[in-house]
């Protein structure tokens, strides 16, 4: 507002507006200020969550009560690959990984489906980034928007 306020002056004073332009100008400026708006637009909502692929989806479950996790996808045992070197997995502080932890049951967490269909490239993130997993799960929920 500060701003607009020296440009209706300046233009005032280089002559490219009247005085009564100038006037009508800052006090609507002055009467927008004093009307403290706090209304905000919400122009797009997306989310993806588990067990929802949009927000209709997710109010769903929440209306509906449903506890949305499951036990871990077959397909998400990456990690415990390198957890079964006992060595590495002494140098990062985790136990070890045996057999017995390979019970699927016992990763019950919420689970998103498609996580590696993210689109890196169109949100100019490196493959190898060190923060793309990060970016990966905030920008799957607004490329929708």
């Amino acid at each position: 507002m500060k701003n607009l306020k020296r440009y209706i002056l300046d233009q005032l004073v280089k002559q490219l507006i009247s005085q009564q332009e100038a006037a009508l100008l800052l006090n609507e400026l002055q009467q927008r200020d004093n009307k403290n708006i706090n209304d905000i637009a919400i122009i797009g909502l997306a989310c993806r969550v588990p067990m929802a692929q949009n927000p209709e989806e997710f109010w769903d479950n929440l209306i509906n009560g449903r506890a949305c996790f499951v036990t871990k996808p077959a397909d998400r045992l990456n990690f415990e690959k390198v957890f079964k070197n006992k060595h590495y997995a002494e140098f990062v502080g985790r136990d070890q990984f045996t057999e017995k932890n390979e019970i699927l049951e016992n990763f019950i967490a919420g689970y998103i489906e498609d996580f590696d269909k993210f689109d890196a490239k169109f949100f100019g993130i490196p493959p190898r980034s060190p923060l793309g997993k990060s970016y990966k799960k905030l920008h799957m929920t607004i490329k929708p928007a």
